[in-house]
């Protein structure tokens, strides 16, 4: 055998055994909390609680101390300054509650120069309410988001006359009318509880299809807005009969109003097509009767947008795909703490039903 063939003998029998090595199997820990006292690189220093990880790693979760040491300095002993002793200057604190090693909750932070900040956190930064006070004694007490003094709050300085009480946004004070942008956020925290409205109906809805589709009529007539129920807070509006209708009509119907509807774009050479979701319902919530683009104006008779769940509140979807287009109006009746079908009305809808005298 040539020399050239002993060699690539030896490397396939070198490539033999580096194969049949196995790899040391992974350690796994048991997930567990406790106390301790963890010193990092920098020095720092952790005392408190902690959850440990599958992977060992243990990490500050509960309520715990955190110490930050400062910088050293040299120690300023007469004009030579032959001292080489030094001074810890610069420390920093934390004390509060911790999840998934940042502070999160409530907690007090103290600054290496002086300043305090004491409320709450999410994921490491100041988020909630909270009080900043300053060294040279100015202080911000209020909202916060994103480590900036965001929403109500009041900035108080050292003249009492430059104290600014009212709307932060960014870290700044708006000079803007102040009893408007109390009203512009008082609206947008009703907005946020309107614009979730259409998947609480939905869900609500679909839990009442799934009955027994023997007693199916008994399970959805209570969602329909009626003269008894609703009429004193509209005017000149003609609420919709469940019994025009079959129950599969409305169930199939209402369901389509909310679920997803996609398209498939032309291709392009070499890939497939990707299914694109299409803008199907659009909401509208009107803050006065001129507002609505469904019900006529003036339908309305109850006041808009003065809490988030109100009597005769309204929220107007419209579902639009292609050559079909379904509108419907959603009315809130307090007393039986339900949104009701105030208003229907389908494009494609069937003939009605022609009820047969007995």
């Amino acid at each position: 055998m040539s020399s050239g063939g002993k060699g690539a003998k030896k490397k396939a029998d070198k490539n033999d055994k580096n194969q049949k090595k196995e790899e040391p199997p992974v350690e796994e820990f048991e997930e567990c909390v406790g106390e301790g006292k963890f010193v990092y690189p920098n020095h720092a220093v952790y005392i408190g609680q902690y959850r440990q990880l599958k992977t060992g790693q243990k990490i500050k979760e509960g309520k715990g101390k955190l110490y930050i040491p400062g910088s050293k300095v040299l120690a300023q002993k007469g004009k030579e300054n032959k001292s080489q002793n030094t001074d810890l200057i610069g420390g920093e604190c934390y004390d509060g509650e911790w999840k998934e090693d940042k502070m999160d909750g409530y907690g007090v932070y103290l600054y290496s120069n002086g300043d305090k900040y004491e409320g709450y956190w999410s994921m490491g930064s100041q988020n909630g309410k909270g009080k900043y006070i300053f060294t040279d004694g100015r202080a911000y007490e209020g909202e916060w988001k994103m480590q900036k003094m965001h929403g109500t709050g009041s900035f108080f300085c050292l003249d009492k006359y430059s104290n600014f009480n009212g709307e932060f946004r960014e870290g700044k004070f708006l000079t803007k009318n102040q009893e408007e942008l109390k009203e512009e956020k008082r609206l947008i925290k009703i907005y946020e509880v309107l614009n979730s409205v259409p998947k609480t109906f939905q869900k609500s809805w679909e839990e009442a299809c799934s009955g027994d589709p023997k007693t199916i009529n008994e399970f959805l007539t209570p969602f329909f807005a009626n003269q008894e129920n609703m009429g004193k807070y509209f005017n000149n509006v003609q609420f919709p009969v469940f019994d025009d209708y079959k129950p599969k009509y409305w169930m199939d119907s209402i369901k389509w109003v909310f679920e997803e509807e996609h398209e498939k774009p032309g291709a392009k050479k070499g890939k497939e097509e990707e299914e694109v979701p299409l803008e199907k319902l659009k909401i509208n919530l009107p803050k006065t009767s001129d507002d609505t683009i469904i019900l006529e104006k003036g339908a309305l008779l109850a006041p808009q947008l003065q809490n988030e769940l109100d009597n005769g509140q309204v929220v107007e979807l419209t579902a639009t795909v292609k050559d079909r287009c379904v509108k419907l109006v959603l009315g809130y009746n307090f007393d039986l703490k339900k949104w009701l079908i105030v208003f229907f009305d389908d494009n494609k809808a069937p003939a009605k039903e022609v009820k047969k005298k007995k």
